[in-house]
């Protein structure tokens, strides 16, 4: 047990150190952002975690003037090329959450993930959560209002 002590030390440094550099990079980020840094509160520090490439694929949010065959011949090739992608590691992921005035001096809370790349020497972007979130529902509305349909029966 005493002989596997000083390994553990180390790897809990090790994770420790990395996390430390992300909430630095965030808080040096936050400084230069913010309408007030001086009101900045952090709330909450997520988990660092590994972050992998995505598959993107074809954005069926510009399906106007495209006929069946056209958006069904694009599912197709995105769900071919879908079923090779392998993701790859491409660096670190964190939430933060934090409270700060806003342009007219209310204090809100935001909530923020940041990703890293692979030294967690840079901030390689910063989304506000609740943004994406009505963003992403915008694109599926639109999506929902075209009455899409794609026939996916001839494909398996």
């Amino acid at each position: 047990m005493k002989k596997y002590l000083p390994i553990a030390m180390i790897l809990l440094l090790a994770a420790c150190s990395k996390e430390d550099k992300a909430k630095k990079l965030i808080k040096e980020s936050l400084s230069k952002t913010m309408n007030d840094y001086k009101s900045y509160e952090p709330v909450e520090y997520g988990r660092l975690d590994s972050n992998f490439t995505f598959y993107k694929g074809w954005d069926y949010s510009n399906i106007n003037g495209l006929d069946y065959q056209e958006i069904n011949k694009r599912f197709a090739q995105d769900s071919i090329a879908k079923s090779k992608f392998v993701p790859q590691f491409n660096g670190f992921v964190m939430t933060h959450s934090f409270r700060g005035k806003n342009a007219l001096g209310a204090l809100i809370l935001n909530t923020y993930r940041f990703e890293f790349n692979k030294a967690i020497d840079s901030i390689t972007s910063a989304v506000n959560v609740e943004e994406e979130a009505k963003e992403r529902k915008r694109l599926l509305d639109d999506i929902e209002q075209n009455e899409v349909t794609v026939d996916t029966t001839m494909y398996q």
